[in-house]
């Protein structure tokens, strides 16, 4: 399954390369989007199934989305 995602975060600031994230939002071809707060405490257990499972993960810049969630949660790593 391909699922695109994004990752919103804060402004940039020197010396932060991955600022803290916001919120998430996903998107499944023919499914309505999602969107999760970054506190709210499914989306990480929703990140977590994505990096389990054989999703295609797809973005605009999938590498900085990964940094930021990383930062979050460096359990991840």
């Amino acid at each position: 399954m391909i699922r695109a995602i994004d990752t919103e975060t804060c402004c940039f600031r020197p010396g932060v390369m991955a600022p803290e994230i916001v919120c998430l939002t996903w998107m499944i071809p023919g499914e309505e989007p999602g969107i999760l707060h970054a506190d709210d405490p499914r989306t990480l257990s929703l990140v977590r199934s994505w990096f389990a499972g054989h999703d295609l993960l797809v973005g605009h810049h999938v590498p900085y989305d990964l940094a930021v969630l990383c930062a979050r949660w460096p359990e991840l790593v």
